[in-house]
């Protein structure tokens, strides 16, 4: 379903790090043509975006290092060129995220698994950690929450 794409737009490494940089350098130099380029790119991600479930996606892997970076990036965006568009994508890729959790056997609550088939683990390896788990997803949904005030029902799950 998904290519290597949606690795190439993240924030970790790919186009949304780039975007996030060329904003930056613009406010910072003045230089309109840096914001633009940051523009273009962000546009270029969120058409991108394919619709999964009950939202978005761009790659199998909802964590920072996949899309819950891109969605951070996005609320980011959406604050700096006051655009609709982007928190609205930002949170139907959210919508998607909250579809893929899984009880957490281990206490109750959720799990995401970040990164699936991350190379050279067993395909049921679990990360809990920022980047390519749990506690990254976690942070992205309170972005969402600061950013957009809507609450998510993850009771539903």
């Amino acid at each position: 379903m998904f290519s290597d794409r949606g690795q190439d737009l993240s924030l970790y490494g790919g186009l949304a790090r780039v975007a996030f940089v060329l904003n930056e350098t613009g406010k910072a130099t003045g230089k309109e043509k840096y914001c633009e380029a940051a523009r273009a790119a962000t546009d270029d991600i969120v058409r991108a975006a394919k619709a999964v479930g009950s939202g978005l996606a761009w790659s199998e892997a909802p964590g920072i290092a996949g899309g819950g970076g891109i969605v951070l990036y996005l609320l980011y965006v959406a604050r700096e060129f006051g655009s609709d568009l982007y928190s609205i994508t930002a949170e139907r890729a959210g919508d998607h995220i909250l579809e893929l959790a899984t009880n957490e056997r281990r206490g109750g609550g959720f799990r995401w698994v970040g990164f699936p088939a991350f190379p050279g683990l067993p395909k049921d390896a679990y990360l809990p950690n920022f980047g390519d788990g749990t506690a990254g997803i976690s942070y992205v949904f309170a972005r969402l929450y600061v950013e957009t005030k809507k609450a998510i029902n993850c009771c539903a799950t």
